[in-house]
């Protein structure tokens, strides 16, 4: 996994200036979503800017020290990047919503599927069949790039899995009722 240290002022990553760069390596391969790494930055008086970033899992840790004669900016240069900032803060906000569309919408797809592995036979097939042509109405959203269609389809298979996920919570209850039934008809 690498790990890249960014200075500027911009809330897309791609925009800001890269300082240094390191790998956390001997990560196991996990799903999506599990990996959990912990980053800390520490500036001293010196200015000195300590970065680690430790693998929660393994507890691999990986170690960077930054000097400011690195890092430091003219102040013309820190001007540019705040007018830079400003220029460019709607398109930047824009772009990163639409970005935030599609890992929702990448998500969502993850966890319907998901729930479609945990479903129990008894459930209602059509409300499975939902669920999956919704899971490709997503994909097709997503393909298309059209971050109005991926959230309107992400919405409509959000509501498709809660259906889904209550009528398999409803048919376990019911279970649950039958075997208490016959557990007290036995005893």
């Amino acid at each position: 996994m690498d790990i890249h240290v960014l200075q500027g002022e911009r809330e897309m990553a791609m925009y800001n200036m890269t300082l240094d760069k390191f790998e956390l390596t001997g990560i196991p391969p996990l799903p999506r979503g599990e990996a959990r790494v912990e980053v800390t930055f520490d500036i001293n008086a010196d200015g000195i800017l300590r970065v680690s970033a430790r693998d929660l899992y393994t507890d691999n840790l990986q170690k960077l020290r930054i000097s400011p004669r690195f890092y430091g900016l003219s102040r013309e240069e820190i001007s540019r990047m705040l007018e830079e900032a400003q220029k460019y803060a709607e398109s930047d906000k824009k772009s990163r919503e639409e970005v935030e569309i599609g890992i929702k919408a990448d998500n969502m797809v993850r966890a319907a599927r998901q729930t479609i592995e945990e479903v129990d036979l008894n459930v209602d097939s059509f409300l499975v069949d939902d669920v999956e042509i919704k899971i490709l109405g997503v994909q097709t959203a997503l393909a298309n790039g059209n971050s109005q269609q991926i959230k309107a389809t992400t919405e409509g298979l959000e509501k498709a899995v809660k259906a889904l996920y209550r009528e398999t919570k409803d048919k376990k209850r019911e279970m649950a009722k039958g075997l208490d039934r016959t557990q007290d008809r036995s005893a």
